[in-house]
């Protein structure tokens, strides 16, 4: 590893770390430079990236640890895992599944209600007044 490449990774130490309820954080850099700093870090290397694991003070499901993962998410250079994230995903999935569910159903029941009354003018009744 050149010493650019270990200052790059200090960097992303220190970024890491100063966010708001970040309580440790473990990775191929630490805040000690200590003399087996290389063979620390190429055990958190894969390839071309490396390996972070960031604690925090919050439960994963309370409102801090997501908006902890939100900010760490904006920065394009980390890809975030872990069990706030798929919270995060699992929410984000379905506020657009959820959306699209009710609009089916809506259609569903005009049909039923068309269907069964053989009228168009009872489901728009229908519709508009349950809304």
């Amino acid at each position: 590893m050149t010493e650019n490449a270990i200052n790059q990774l200090v960097s992303y130490y220190d970024r890491l770390i100063s966010y708001p309820g970040v309580t440790k954080v473990i990775g191929p850099v630490s805040s000690e430079n200590g003399s087996n700093q290389y063979a620390l870090a190429s055990s958190f290397i894969f390839g071309s990236h490396a390996y972070f694991m960031v604690y925090d003070n919050y439960s994963p499901y309370s409102a801090q640890a997501i908006e902890l993962v939100k900010q760490l998410r904006s920065n394009s250079s980390f890809l975030v895992g872990g069990l706030t994230s798929s919270i995060i995903d699992q929410q984000t999935y379905s506020s657009m599944v959820y959306t699209q569910l009710e609009i089916l159903i809506v259609i569903a029941i005009a049909l039923i209600i068309g269907i069964s009354f053989k009228s168009l003018k009872y489901p728009f009744i229908a519709l508009s007044v349950s809304t």
